[in-house]
């Protein structure tokens, strides 16, 4: 399980470093900046259900995220 959150926290890493350089050269506001928001928002769900998951003995998986749990995820970050 370890290794496994360690990949997360290393693609949450590479993720945010995409962010903050789309937002610095493309804007906030950018199709392209928020992709990366909501890949970085999926990211940080996956890691955090994985973890749960784990220590309730399941591995639960993600088909998808919706603009509600978008934002919530967003608002931990």
């Amino acid at each position: 399980m370890a290794a496994r959150l360690e990949k997360y926290e290393e693609a949450e890493q590479i993720n945010r470093r995409a962010l903050d350089v789309r937002e610095k050269v493309l804007g906030t506001e950018y199709p392209d900046t928020l992709t990366s928001v909501g890949i970085l928002a999926s990211v940080g769900q996956t890691a955090r259900q994985y973890a749960a998951g784990s220590r309730r003995g399941c591995v639960p998986s993600i088909t998808g995220c919706s603009t509600k749990s978008l934002k919530r995820v967003l608002a931990r970050l």
